[in-house]
């Protein structure tokens, strides 16, 4: 009796999902990081405004961008591990976890 679905990838499907999910996460990177500077002076910009009006905030969008360049930054580091890490000739037994994880759905939906 087999219990669970669950899909069977060859692992050089499976070098290349990893492979693809670090150039996504490295095309964020390098978008953030160019969209960054602009924030910084649009920042700049509104926080003078937002002083002179008397409102203060404690995130900035430029601290958020920040952590989404530091998050993908970290994904390129961990695809980029497991694509070098890939056993050649082998078959991987995926699940949900594995899925959700390579992109292949982007949420769950039951």
């Amino acid at each position: 009796m087999i219990q669970g679905l669950f899909i069977d990838v060859a692992s050089t499907e499976l070098k290349t999902m990893l492979e693809d999910r670090r150039k996504y996460h490295q095309d964020k990177v390098t978008a953030y990081t160019q969209q960054l500077e602009g924030l910084e002076k649009l920042e700049s910009a509104l926080g003078e405004e937002a002083r002179r009006m008397g409102k203060t905030s404690t995130a900035t969008p430029k601290e958020n961008m920040e952590q989404a360049i530091q998050k993908h930054a970290n994904q390129v580091i961990y695809y980029k591990f497991m694509a070098e890490h890939v056993v050649p000739n082998e078959t991987y037994r995926l699940g949900d976890q594995e899925l959700l994880r390579l992109g292949v759905q982007s949420e769950r939906h039951y």
